[in-house]
């Protein structure tokens, strides 16, 4: 029987010895939000207790003095975590759901071994204790957890591929032993790979992927692939395409047809829009289009939508200087457009097709949530003053006087909170949003009193923080889907074309709502290939600038 992985925070210790009883079917929810919690967490931020057990268990508790978790010991728990609450409920791996492994036949698919897993299990990959039909009890995995840990951006560099294991002298000589075989025998190129892992003691998808990777390189078609492609191609043709790259030359590389790596993208677009959590807290409902046409069509909601960038704390406060007092007409109207959009992109998600969604629905979704978070930005914007009061009424000090460390946690702190406001704001009632952000905002900072409290007494010479993360690209989990590189706006800024204005439409960044591909298309009278090409070549000129920077 495996040896239960050692926590080190006391806390989650806690919390496990308190829903270790509950039922099977609440352990395999709890599980599943730690899954979720793991993808959230940056290793180099800080999170409360408070907030940790309400995403593990769905309920806030009231802690006067909550504990602040480092990202990094935080996430090295999480499996700990979930190996400990599994432990009791004699869990099988059918129970896992589809496409569960056991620790061994993981090793197998990652070709790694044992130790590594572990390391990884330290590093956010979430791990189930179950029991076999003989009583003993083996580490296992979920199909989403695995699925999720291969997405962290850090996982590619510590999973690298099997075939990059292969000396290259070694690779040309399977190569060529394939080709020969492959002619001789007319074998297809799973066939091959079959029959070379049986002489070499190799997996069979590594020596697939390594005679499909020199058949590319060399030209000379000798294999045919016809199979379904893998999570990981999927994964990275979507990837590929967001950074620019062009479907032709995507399906070239993995031996697909253009009209295939269309069909795998939007599916992949699909599939990452389903996975966030899309609607309002307040149950709002419109029965017709026209109740939502009305709501976009406020003068608010469609002018002026500029979102001022923070860059520093001498920019904080300037704009919170400048920021006029909220208007609740205003306030109500932005509420109302964020939660009707919230409305339709989640009635649209729902509606897509499983298999070959439309470019045209997805498109109309990704441009809603946009909308919505630009309304959702200019709500948090509007109680930029009320934010910077409490910060300094709670910490003695104003934002100048505010040392490094202090400033470090308590500013994505009180945003996390102020866009859970918004969030939580219900713009048909009576009440104004002023209200909910004061109490997310003194909760938030309540959970750091102590460190406030020991760093005013600290000399005022002590070093200022230099600059401050980008507010805007914190204010909704689906914008790392729907939002293109941020460098990309500061690029289109500078070069102030024709064609960067099309980008800048497109995406909201002009004071106006974002547009559809349609819309573009008869704005511009640019067709939508032309314009996705000129955006394309946007993004290849933004990294070629930002190469040439870094080289100098």
């Amino acid at each position: 029987m495996p040896r239960l992985s050692s926590l080190r925070i006391s806390a989650l210790e806690d919390l496990a010895n308190q829903l270790r009883f509950a039922p099977k079917e609440r352990i395999l929810e709890q599980v599943s939000r730690v899954e979720e919690v793991a993808r959230l967490i940056d290793p180099e931020q800080n999170y409360p207790e408070d907030w940790f057990i309400f995403r593990v268990t769905g309920y806030r508790p009231e802690l006067d003095a909550p504990a602040i978790f480092a990202g990094e010991a935080l996430l090295g728990d999480l499996s700990a975590l979930t190996e400990r609450l599994t432990e009791g409920a004699a869990l099988s791996i059918d129970d896992l759901g589809a496409g569960a492994l056991h620790l061994e036949q993981l090793q197998e698919v990652w070709e790694v071994s044992a130790r590594t897993i572990a390391r990884q299990r330290r590093r956010g990959l979430i791990a189930c204790r179950v029991v076999e039909a003989d009583g003993a009890r083996r580490l296992a995995f979920r199909r989403a957890a695995i699925e999720l840990f291969e997405r962290r951006p850090e996982t590619a560099i510590r999973l690298a591929p099997p075939i990059d294991r292969i000396p290259p002298d070694d690779r040309r000589r399977l190569y060529l032993v394939g080709v020969r075989a492959a002619r001789r025998f007319n074998w297809s190129l799973n066939e091959t790979a079959a029959r070379l892992a049986q002489r070499t003691g190799r997996s069979q998808e590594t020596l697939r992927q390594l005679l499909r990777q020199h058949d590319l390189r060399e030209a000379l078609p000798v294999f045919t692939d016809t199979g379904p492609l893998t999570p990981r191609q999927r994964q990275f043709a979507h990837r590929a395409w967001r950074r620019g790259a062009e479907p032709h030359d995507i399906g070239q590389r993995l031996g697909r047809s253009r009209a295939t790596i269309h069909r795998v993208i939007n599916e992949r677009r699909a599939a990452v829009l389903r996975r966030e959590s899309i609607g309002t807290s307040f149950g709002a409902s419109f029965d017709a289009d026209d109740d939502v046409s009305r709501l976009l069509d406020h003068p608010s909601v469609r002018n002026e939508l500029t979102l001022a960038p923070v860059d520093d704390v001498a920019s904080l406060r300037r704009i919170v200087s400048e920021t006029p007092a909220p208007n609740v007409v205003v306030e109500r109207a932005w509420g109302r457009a964020h939660a009707a959009l919230l409305q339709r992109a989640g009635h649209a998600i729902g509606d897509l097709r499983r298999s070959a969604p439309s470019s045209e629905a997805l498109d109309q979704i990704e441009t809603d949530l946009r909308w919505a978070t630009l309304l959702r930005g200019m709500m948090v914007q509007s109680q930029w003053r009320l934010i910077a009061s409490a910060i300094e009424g709670r910490s003695a000090a104003t934002l100048d006087e505010l040392p490094r460390q202090s400033m470090k946690l308590v500013y994505p702190a009180v945003l996390r909170a102020a866009v859970d406001a918004a969030c939580e704001f219900d713009p048909f009632g009576s009440g104004r949003l002023a209200a909910p952000t004061g109490l997310a905002v003194n909760r938030s900072l309540a959970s750091l009193d102590d460190l406030l409290v020991r760093d005013s007494g600290k000399a005022r010479s002590i070093a200022r923080l230099e600059s401050l993360p980008d507010w805007r690209r914190g204010l909704a989990g689906w914008q790392r889907w729907v939002d293109p590189d941020p460098r990309l706006r500061a690029f289109v800024r500078d070069e102030g074309d024709s064609n960067s204005k099309a980008i800048a439409v497109r995406y909201g960044w002009l004071g106006e709502p974002p547009r559809t591909l349609a819309e573009i298309e008869r704005e511009f009278d640019l067709r939508r290939a032309a314009y996705l090409a000129l955006e394309r070549e946007a993004l290849h000129r933004m990294r070629e600038r930002a190469t040439d920077g870094c080289s100098r």
